[in-house]
């Protein structure tokens, strides 16, 4: 989840009139009082959620800050405005931004200073959420090597970019490493903010997310509701955060097979994350996937269908594996109406957009094959069912995602990262 952790990104100290760097002794910031006024309030409209408004602050500081011609306000400035496009969604504008972050940095303060560590963390995890993991695993680690170097490094610091080695780790699939990392990060900033603060949430929220992947519903359950608490604490329930722990809520009762009480829960997620995070954003787009998922169950195909035919329609703009999981749920629906000449043709979209965006060898990919089995049984395709099983089934071996007794939950490969933008 990139809400509230990259707000860490943000600037480590507020400038005011003049201000010593807590990172660089010596180090002084001037700039003018309207342009410390905006990125203040950017970063509470930023903490508040309110995204959109803490984007419109950040421009206008930046225009100020370009002003004095100050590198580093204007990396400072930079950097909550690149934790607040990263927020919404908007990759390829965050990348430019980090990067112009990282060069500002380097040429105030070195290539080995913690500021530079702290943008290459942003960017690492941005390269990770758009599948470009070899570069991602080069800027985190470049990051993580600065830290290592300065023993003086925050706790928080260091969590962060713990944090986004294990999210990388997560994403490849390797569960064990990401565990441990995450756990790490976790102590790391109970050192640092306490044991009441919304990042302790994010921890708590990465932990139940990573679980889920691989269907440990007693451990999702524990950390989503501590995640939930912390937020409800820190932030309040109508923060986009607290929706996403809602969604993960609604995740462990279709686990137990309880849709009905699933339902609301997700159409408030639902509600709360357009409000603050706007119609595209991608968090929503799955929130409302799984509503869909969810309708299938309760036997209401008109809604769930009217629901993935706007995913389908938006996600062909940028394809990737929402619109994957999008494509095979509607094509089941079809299949389930007899339109089986439609079915199959969004049933062999469907993986191929899977296979395209994620690789043959993902987990989305094995759950769209999982999917397709399902269709063709029920079109009385046996041979085809059985391709498909075994194909899902041999991806699921490689990344090992098969629980006590060679199960899967297969809701759960849900929750592997939607890397769709």
């Amino acid at each position: 989840m990139a809400i509230l952790l990259l707000m860490l990104l943000g600037p480590s100290f507020t400038i005011s009139g003049e201000q010593e760097d807590r990172r660089g002794a010596g180090s002084h910031v001037t700039a003018p009082a309207s342009l410390v006024r905006l990125l203040n309030a950017a970063e509470q409209f930023q903490v508040a959620g309110n995204f959109r408004e803490a984007e419109a602050h950040c421009r206008e500081a930046l225009q100020e800050a370009e002003r004095t011609t100050d590198p580093l306000v204007i990396a400072i400035v930079t950097s909550r405005l690149a934790s607040v496009v990263h927020d919404q969604g908007r990759f390829g504008e965050a990348e430019v931004l980090y990067l112009r972050v990282v060069a500002l940095r380097t040429k105030v303060h070195g290539g080995t200073h913690a500021e530079v560590a702290l943008a290459l963390a942003g960017l690492g995890v941005l390269l990770a959420e758009t599948r470009r993991y070899p570069e991602a695993e080069q800027a985190l680690k470049q990051a993580e090597d600065i830290q290592r170097r300065a023993a003086d490094t925050p706790a928080d610091d260091r969590a962060l970019v713990v944090s986004g080695l294990a999210t990388l780790a997560r994403y490849r699939g390797n569960r064990a490493r990401a565990e441990s990392l995450y756990l790490r990060a976790l102590d790391l900033l109970y050192q640092s903010v306490g044991p009441v603060h919304p990042y302790i949430g994010t921890a708590h929220q990465n932990l139940a997310i990573l679980y889920a992947e691989t269907g440990q519903w007693n451990h999702v359950q524990l950390q989503n509701q501590q995640a939930m608490e912390q937020w409800r604490k820190t932030l309040g329930a109508a923060h986009p955060a607290f929706a996403l722990g809602q969604v993960t809520l609604a995740d462990l009762l279709v686990s137990n097979s309880r849709w009905g009480q699933a339902e609301p829960l997700l159409q408030d997620a639902i509600r709360l994350l357009q409000a603050s995070l706007g119609a595209e954003h991608a968090e929503l787009a799955i929130a409302k996937c799984k509503l869909a998922e969810v309708y299938r169950h309760l036997k209401r195909p008109a809604e769930a269908t009217a629901i993935l035919e706007k995913i389908t329609a938006d996600g062909e703009r940028t394809p990737g594996p929402l619109l994957a999981t999008a494509l095979v749920g509607l094509a089941r629906f079809r299949a389930e109406a007899d339109s089986r000449e439609s079915a199959l043709r969004l049933a062999k979209r469907a993986l191929d957009v899977a296979v395209e965006t994620s690789g043959e060898q993902h987990p989305i990919t094995a759950y769209v094959l999982h999917q397709q089995a399902k269709m063709f049984r029920g079109l009385g395709l046996r041979k085809e069912a059985r391709e498909c099983e075994h194909r899902a089934a041999a991806i699921l071996d490689r990344q090992q995602i098969r629980g006590s007794g060679h199960t899967v939950d297969w809701r759960s490969l849900m929750h592997v990262p939607p890397l769709h933008r």
